[in-house]
């Protein structure tokens, strides 16, 4: 690449970068609103974080183009999305001993621990009848209220103990059903309801919503549940460029494996051609690079897995090396093809303003088609040593595929990513045209074995990459 047509990727990539904010909107912001200490509500839109619990900051903005705010929860009486879920803060006394996975059940612990404090509930029914849902990522607890009426509090409860044997023994108890009988006034409607009724969100937002209106005989609102398939899936296109910097070791002798039976002929080395591309750089350009990307996100938006899949042509290499020998003076070395990178790792993603800034890790796997591999002595149509023919011509031996690792960081916001990474990847390349020396006998001086030359291959790499999001975000309404 030319300095000329590097300047105009240059140009097209900042270009594109500083338009990139105006075509696209926000990661994950939908109409909202925040109900602050004082009473008064604040319309905008929140990025929906697909919440189990309350959050404890919310990220919200009053118009599209405004500046995001961190807002604590801590400070609201209330917020919610304003075509779905909402929370409320309530002073509520809950057991705080209760506890549902084994996992995390102590053993011979104490019955109960009532506990009396400020909570941030989800509302699942708004009407005569209230029912909200506080921790619903660890042991969930609902309150059904109504006015007038201290809240019931229903929640499961996994007791474990040690018996008379010595063993432990793990005991669930659960009166839910009970309970909502003696506090609910008794409903033909609903006769024998409670009876069918699972301990689940949905079926006791269900329950309650129909008491309200059949039982009742007046209007509620069921509120959206979260969703349960929260993986989402990214994919689009990359393009940008990336310097590459591919160097030869010094080289190693490769080929001697005889064996000297006992008594047997006398064996020497003598030196014949050096390492003629030790050292030699293969590769030192900036090159356009192109392909495509998918990534994973998992719930909360803030870990993703992420796959490339991108294709550059490296530099072509020639260079023509000076043997020392003047029945072979010279050697010339050519190489030019196609690199496919493959990457698979992971990416933490933070937001910050209207996007989330990223880091990332993962291997690499590199895959180099040739299409020109050239290793020969021009101008030589034959060359041997005492007698015994050496080769004129042949081709290297380039490691088709080299493994490696990176690492990158970067800023998403809304269909476009751009990063910077660093990588590394190598393999070995071998040079079976040359012979470095060769195994003799002492005493004829007959050939019995030639060696070549072996080089270790580091790649180096930084690029500078702009991905477009083709798909659907699937966050948005």
């Amino acid at each position: 690449m030319t300095f000329l047509s590097f300047r105009r990727w240059a140009a097209a990539g900042l270009v594109l970068g500083a338009t990139a904010p105006l075509l696209s909107n926000a990661q994950s912001f939908t109409p909202g609103y925040l109900v602050r200490a004082a009473g008064d509500t604040v319309r905008g839109e929140l990025e929906n974080g697909f919440w189990e619990d309350a959050p404890a900051t919310l990220r919200f903005r009053t118009a599209p183009a405004a500046a995001v705010q961190e807002v604590s929860t801590r400070s609201l009486r209330g917020f919610g999305l304003s075509q779905g879920r909402f929370w409320r803060r309530q002073y509520l006394t809950y057991d705080a001993a209760a506890e549902s996975r084994r996992d995390l059940t102590q053993l011979d612990a104490p019955r109960s621990r009532l506990v009396s404090d400020s909570l941030l509930t989800e509302v699942l029914v708004q009407g005569p009848v209230l029912l909200t849902v506080a921790f619903r990522g660890t042991t969930p607890h609902y309150f059904v209220q109504q006015t007038d009426r201290p809240p019931l509090e229903l929640v499961a409860r996994t007791y474990r103990r040690t018996g008379p044997d010595g063993r432990q023994y793990f005991s669930a108890v659960n009166n839910y059903k009970e309970q909502l009988r003696l506090y609910l006034p008794e409903c033909p409607a609903l006769a024998g309801r409670w009876e069918k009724l699972r301990f689940e969100a949905r079926q006791l937002q269900q329950a309650i919503q129909d008491y309200n209106t059949q039982c009742l005989g007046q209007a509620s609102v069921l509120t959206a549940q979260p969703r349960t398939a929260r993986l989402r899936l990214e994919w689009g296109g990359l393009a940008g460029a990336a310097y590459t910097r591919a160097t030869l070791g010094s080289g190693t002798a490769t080929g001697f494996n005889v064996a000297v039976a006992p008594g047997g002929p006398q064996l020497e080395t003598l030196p014949l051609e050096p390492f003629y591309l030790a050292g030699q750089r293969l590769e030192s350009s900036v090159r356009p690079t192109g392909g495509l990307y998918a990534d994973l996100l998992f719930p909360g938006r803030r870990v993703a897995g992420h796959a490339e899949v991108s294709v550059r042509a490296p530099e072509t290499f020639t260079r023509t090396v000076t043997t020392g020998n003047p029945a072979y003076p010279t050697k010339t070395y050519a190489l030019r093809g196609v690199q496919t990178l493959a990457a698979l790792g992971v990416r933490l993603l933070r937001p910050v303003g209207s996007g989330q800034v990223l880091g990332g890790l993962g291997l690499l796997n590199v895959f180099t088609v040739l299409s020109r591999n050239q290793a020969e002595y021009p101008g030589v149509s034959g060359r041997s040593f005492r007698s015994q023919a050496l080769p004129v011509r042949g081709q290297l031996g380039y490691t088709r595929q080299q493994v490696g690792v990176y690492l990158e960081g970067g800023y998403r916001w809304g269909r476009f990513t751009a990063t910077a990474a660093a990588r590394y990847f190598g393999g070995t390349v071998t040079d079976n045209t040359t012979v470095n020396s060769v195994l003799v006998e002492k005493d004829t001086g007959r050939p019995v074995a030639f060696s070549t030359s072996t080089y270790t291959l580091r790649n180096y790499q930084g690029q500078l990459t702009l991905a477009y999001r083709l798909n659907r975000n699937t966050d948005q309404p």
